[in-house]
């Protein structure tokens, strides 16, 4: 069954998300009108980077107000922000595509979760699917891996059928446009290689079904953000003011 979305938009936290998108958006089941790609974080190298992607795979590329400068760990400190800014975005796509919630990056996290408490107030028929990056190991937790964890329902995880031109658009997209995360992206080669191997790589979660208090608690006891950034997850939580009147 092929699937058309008139007017998709993906949520990239910082530049080179949107690749982790390439799966689905280079699918056989999917086709689309237009796709916006909105960037928040605020670095000008970066956004260089992200302007020669959006060409390159006929995105149109949406910054960010200048009210608040995302970057690093400004994105849980202005979650409310977040939330606002999101609630007008819903009835402008019959798609959203945005990271999972997996202890990777805090930004990743916030986003999500920003994302679906933004949706709580007023339901929309907009269809949310939402993308894996990396998070750490359940029993090894500073180390990488790739694909979706097991906390997620298997009902709300499906598979797409990816087309020859996604490789090219993969690759393309890594090695010309973000030259200054060559080495994220090769030391995630191995996560990435295990999660093909075992095709997680086109794998996706249904967020239709899926509520702010569901989404929270896929958020591992140990985030890598944790180890890396000095953020507890205790500390991420408590940005997340509206939690308590939930």
């Amino acid at each position: 069954m092929e699937n058309f979305y008139e007017k998709a938009l993906i949520i990239s936290p910082h530049s080179d998300d949107e690749i982790f998108t390439f799966p689905f958006l280079y699918s056989k089941e999917n086709k689309f009108g237009s796709i916006d790609l909105l960037l928040i974080e605020r670095d000008s190298k970066r956004y260089q980077e992200s302007l020669k992607s959006a060409k390159m795979n006929s995105f149109n590329l949406i910054e960010m107000p200048k009210k608040v400068n995302f970057k690093g760990l400004s994105f849980y400190k202005n979650f409310n922000y977040l939330v606002k800014y999101f609630k007008k975005l819903w009835k402008e796509y019959d798609l959203i595509l945005a990271p999972l919630i997996e202890g990777g990056h805090q930004d990743h996290d916030s986003t999500c979760a920003a994302l679906f408490l933004s949706k709580e107030e007023k339901k929309y028929d907009t269809k949310v699917v939402l993308y894996s990056t990396y998070r750490g190991f359940k029993y090894l937790p500073w180390i990488y891996t790739c694909g979706i964890s097991s906390k997620y329902n298997p009902i709300s995880i499906f598979r797409v059928t990816p087309k020859k031109s996604l490789y090219y658009f993969f690759f393309k997209t890594i090695f010309v446009c973000y030259k200054s995360q060559l080495k994220t992206w090769l030391l995630l080669f191995p996560a990435l290689l295990k999660s093909y191997l075992i095709m997680d790589f086109n794998k996706f979660v249904s967020g239709d079904n899926l509520t702010f208090k569901d989404i929270v608690s896929k958020s591992p006891k140990l985030p890598l953000y944790q180890i890396y950034r000095g953020l507890t997850k205790k500390q991420w939580e408590k940005s997340l003011i509206y939690i308590e009147n939930k």
